[in-house]
């Protein structure tokens, strides 16, 4: 089951999700420890500028995927899905669920009123083929330098 929930206390009661999510993807080598700042989350989303899909195995969150909307600032008139984080739980994996999540993702993001979506996405994993075969072009590529 996938729903929506708020941000704000949802994100509270997922910090070990964060800590295996941020583990997998930057292997020890992420700057920044995963310690969420969820009053902004709330924040942005009592203004419809954020929201979250979390899924469920029986009553226990095993993933999520957390969005920002923004208006296209090159596109006037054209709003934005900008997906901040996606995680599913390595036991779930090979379950329907991740593309279930992400198939929701647009779904909400669209009844929002977004025009385009957009991951990033850790090059060390499997949603890098992913995406492509649900129709995703690489449009850009990020490059990231601690200052």
């Amino acid at each position: 089951m996938i729903k929506e929930l708020p941000l704000d206390p949802t994100l509270y009661g997922l910090q070990d999700l964060f800590e295996q999510h941020f583990e997998e993807v930057y292997q020890g080598a992420n700057p920044f420890p995963p310690k969420p700042d969820i009053e902004m989350y709330g924040k942005m989303e009592s203004v419809g500028m954020a929201f979250g899909l979390f899924a469920y195995y029986e009553e226990i969150i095993v993933g999520y995927s957390v969005c920002f909307l923004a208006p296209n600032m090159h596109s006037r008139g054209f709003l934005t899905c900008n997906n901040d984080v996606l995680f599913v739980d390595p036991l779930f994996r090979d379950t329907p669920l991740g593309l279930r999540l992400i198939k929701e993702t647009e779904k909400k993001a669209k009844e929002k009123g977004a025009s385009m979506i957009v991951w990033n996405t850790p090059l060390n994993t499997s949603l890098v083929k992913i995406l492509p075969r649900l129709g995703y072009n690489c449009i850009e590529a990020v490059h990231a330098k601690e200052i």
